[in-house]
Order: C-alpha cells, then sequence, then structure tokens
C-alpha cells in the first residue's frame, strides 16, 4: 500500500507532539514489508523550517531531513501537478500541492490530521487514528 503523509503526521513525530503514538504507528506502517511511504518535495522544506523554528537547532531540523528520508519516498511531480493543484481551488494552495503529489505517486491513503481540508481529494483521507484502526492488526490475545 502507498501511504501519503502530510507534514503534519511527520512533525507528531519528530517534535513529540500529543499525536505521536498514533502518528507513529502510521510511519511504523509505511516501513513494513509491502508497503511504502510517501510524501510531497515540498514537505522537506516545510519541515525543515518548522523543525528549527520550533527547535532553535539547525541540527534537529537536518536531523530530520535526513529520517525523513530514509523512512518515505518523494513523490516527483512538475508542472502538470502544479497546474491541478491550482486548478482544485482551494483556499490553502499547500494542501492542494499535497493532494496533487498524493495523486502523481498514485498514493492509495493520505494520512493527514486536517481532512476537511483535503476534501477535494479523489484518493481517500484519514486521520492517523482512522488509519491505525482500520489496518493495524489485532494485539495478540494474552495466554
Amino acid at each position: 500500500m502507498r501511504i501519503f503523509l502530510d507534514t503534519n503526521i511527520l512533525l507528531d513525530v519528530f517534535l513529540n507532539r500529543s499525536g505521536k503514538p498514533q502518528s507513529l504507528q502510521v510511519l511504523q506502517a509505511c516501513v513494513e514489508a509491502g508497503n511504502e511511504g510517501w510524501i510531497a518535495w515540498h514537505t522537506i522544506s516545510n519541515g525543515f523550517y518548522i523543525v528549527r523554528r520550533e527547535t532553535k537547532q539547525l541540527s534537529e531540523a537536518k536531523r530530520f531531513t535526513s529520517e525523513l528520508l530514509q523512512w518515505c519516498e518523494v513523490s516527483t511531480v512538475g508542472t502538470t501537478a502544479a497546474l491541478e493543484a491550482q486548478r482544485m481551488n482551494l483556499s490553502d494552495i499547500e494542501d492542494a500541492m499535497q493532494i496533487a503529489a498524493a495523486s502523481a505517486c498514485q498514493a492509495d491513503v493520505i494520512v493527514t490530521r486536517n481532512t476537511p481540508d483535503f476534501a477535494a481529494s479523489s484518493i481517500p483521507v484519514m486521520t492517523p487514528e482512522e488509519f491505525v484502526k482500520q489496518f493495524s492488526a489485532p494485539a495478540p490475545s494474552q495466554p
């Protein structure tokens, strides 16, 4: 399964935000056999900027980028995807760019904390909690 991650999911994990447990489970699903984690090209710069702003440390921003590129593939986009994002006519172009990047990599699902902003997506959109509930294996029963 191709799992497309919005920037906020990655920041939950890296910055230890309140949504970290579920977002970490989504990220773990991305590295399991048969699954692929995908991000938009601009997630790298957006995440770098936010991590540096929040931690006040360039080294942490660089670590974020390095780890991100170990966990996820980067969706290849160009003018066609940019025009697709523009045609969505969303109030936030960044969300439209995320949707276009997810489409370009043929994602099966988009995982984000702000699902209402992804209403224009033809790809299913889920919160981390919804993803974990739908795709996580049940915990083994105790003897």
